[in-house]
């Protein structure tokens, strides 16, 4: 059959109605296995073959447009509350959803921190709303487990912070966002330059950003590195004596209060000391750094999620696999070309 398929005709060839061949095609939980992959196999005899995204396999099955999927996915989140908190938090969604609705879903968030809920009790409520697509947000501490009746579901995590089980994850290149920092400082002149985080910051990353420091100043600065300055609790006068002790003339940090506390140390930035942020929200941020590509992680989040929904791959994955965004740098008025 060379011309175009329609629904009404695979439902002649299937014997069954449009509706279900519509369900059938869109992996829903209504349908049961056997007949949605007697569907699958008359539509590939027809001479097609399903689309990774659900709606390009409707616009090829039926009218040329993008059909509109009303099924939803669930967000997850664990903060301390509901909803996007701070502008960073503003553009992940903002990406999230926008990708879901390009590939015809809509996304609700569920807080996991409500009152008298649990995951057990959660999963259980997705299960019956007939929810399948499932994004974890970040934990509020790093190494957090998760537990679901995963059978149900098509999961992805966003960031590092969910240790277990073994999921998808879309992550922030945290260890290209130090390199990528560290060059453009050695571009700028800055030779001695250090990186100063608070322990759980550098948690969050999986220590990818300690990593990638350290290896960076092992190769540039043999025998004469810059130990990173890892605190428990911001401690100004540690940060002083690390500045004077090691001679440093940029600082590397993603927390802004590191900056302010450079500024009451009485130092000028960027005429006395350089600082370079590892996570600039331009045009929020007028500092240089880099930015983390937020709202593309929370796209790529989605489609991980969308793409075991359309191969009806339901609960944990055999061999987990992480998508890594990597940042971009932007210029600001924190660091400043050194002469020789």
């Amino acid at each position: 059959m060379e011309a175009h398929v329609t629904i009404r005709e695979l439902a002649g060839l299937a014997g069954c109605s449009q509706t279900t061949v519509s369900l059938a095609l869109r992996n829903h939980p209504r349908i049961s296995t056997a007949t949605r992959d007697r569907i699958f196999e008359i539509a590939r005899n027809a001479g097609y073959t399903p689309d990774p995204l659900v709606s390009t396999l409707m616009t090829q099955l039926r009218t040329g447009r993008r059909a509109r999927v009303s099924e939803k996915l669930a967000m997850v989140t664990w903060w301390d509350k509901p909803g996007p908190h701070n502008p960073r938090g503003v553009v992940l969604h903002e990406g999230m959803h926008a990708r879901a609705r390009h590939l015809g879903y809509e996304i609700e968030e569920f807080w996991a921190r409500e009152p008298r809920m649990t995951t057990d009790r959660l999963g259980r409520i997705l299960h019956a709303r007939s929810i399948r697509g499932l994004i974890l947000g970040g934990k509020l501490h790093a190494r957090g487990r998760v537990s679901f009746d995963w059978k149900h579901f098509a999961v992805a995590a966003q960031g590092h912070t969910i240790l277990k089980p073994g999921l998808h994850h879309a992550v922030h290149g945290f260890s290209h966002g130090m390199i990528l920092t560290l060059r453009n400082l050695k571009r700028r002149g800055y030779e001695r330059v250090g990186y100063v985080n608070s322990i759980e910051q550098d948690d969050m990353t999986n220590n990818a950003w300690l990593s990638a420091y350290m290896g960076y100043q092992f190769r540039a600065h043999p025998g004469d590195t810059i130990p990173p300055l890892l605190l428990a609790e911001w401690d100004k006068a540690k940060i002083a004596e690390w500045v004077e002790r090691h001679r440093i003339q940029a600082v590397v940090s993603n927390m802004q209060e590191v900056l302010r506390m450079l500024r009451e140390l009485g130092l000028r930035v960027p005429a006395d000391i350089g600082f370079a942020s590892l996570d600039c929200l331009p045009p929020l941020d007028t500092c240089s750094g880099v930015n983390l590509m937020r709202g593309v992680v929370g796209a790529k989040t989605v489609d991980l999620v969308v793409e075991q929904l359309q191969n009806n791959e339901l609960g944990l994955p055999a061999h987990p696999k992480t998508v890594t965004i990597e940042s971009i740098w932007c210029d600001g008025d924190t660091l400043q070309r050194r002469r020789d």
